[in-house]
């Protein structure tokens, strides 16, 4: 169950929660009373401060996790496993007692909280609770991309296989974040892992990608002056292509592929 707060509000109640902190921080009957009601005021000030400062918000959150077993003492045996467990992840779980009816209509398909026990918890500690933002991701016959943001595993993506909506893909970022090392680096995993049956077309007004393509014994042609490029030139399919693919059709694709060429430069040319 989920909830966003209103930003104001919730900035409110803490500055209130923080002065009530700050009165009670070094109070208590014991060293360990004392302890907590201090590590209590560190809490509600970085979380004020993070939620004043940052575009973090702020939500109600509360989890629900049923039990079921036809032995009750199996299912007993499963709830002290459920807590421990939740526990040593430094979780605070509450056992519901009393108000099982109201439980059972928490936890079914309806969806509506009749427990109402939410805790506060910031963006970052919501989003991690999805999972999806957790999932280790490794792809068969991909490459590895760089490190999962939240658990530092490998992350690998193949992305010419299993994507409903194509393989592209675009990089962004700052000057200087390393869009173009990561897309070097991505150009030599890719092709160490297809070799021959992957080929790479560069366009690069910078000459920022020539070590690459020197890398990989590229061939490198400057387009304009005395090299031109004719969109209409016919070249003979090779026999083996021709044979694995029986449906082909070279000239019409050719043919199509020219078609989309005069309607690229019209349309560039109007505008």
């Amino acid at each position: 169950m989920l909830h966003l707060r209103k930003k104001d509000k919730a900035l409110n109640e803490l500055e209130r929660d923080l002065e009530k902190a700050k009165a009670q921080s070094g109070q208590g009957v014991t060293a360990a009373s004392q302890q907590a009601r201090q590590k209590k005021l560190q809490t509600t000030n970085r979380v004020y401060q993070e939620l004043s400062d940052t575009d973090a918000n702020l939500f109600e959150i509360g989890m629900y996790i049923t039990v079921r077993s036809e032995n009750p003492d199996e299912l007993k045996l499963a709830v002290e496993t459920m807590v421990r467990e939740l526990r040593t992840n430094r979780l605070m779980p509450e056992i519901l007692r009393k108000r099982q009816k109201k439980g059972m209509q928490t936890v079914s398909p309806i969806g509506k909280d009749e427990i109402k026990y939410k805790q506060p918890a910031m963006s970052g500690a919501v989003g991690a609770m999805y999972p999806y933002s957790t999932t280790t991701v490794m792809e068969p016959g991909g490459i590895d991309y760089g490190v999962h943001a939240v658990n530092d595993s490998p992350f690998v993506i193949n992305r010419f296989e299993g994507r409903e909506n194509g393989y592209n893909q675009i990089t962004a970022g700052k000057i200087g974040s390393g869009k173009t090392f990561g897309t070097l680096l991505e150009i030599l995993r890719t092709k160490a892992a297809y070799g021959d049956d992957l080929i790479v077309f560069m366009l690069d007004p910078l000459d920022g990608f020539k070590p690459i393509v020197n890398l990989l014994g590229g061939k490198e042609v400057t387009v304009g002056g005395r090299v031109k490029l004719n969109p209409m030139r016919l070249t003979e399919t090779p026999p083996e292509i021709v044979e694995q693919t029986p449906d082909l059709d070279p000239y019409g694709q050719k043919k199509q592929n020219v078609m989309d060429f005069f309607v690229n430069v019209l349309r560039i040319t109007k505008s």
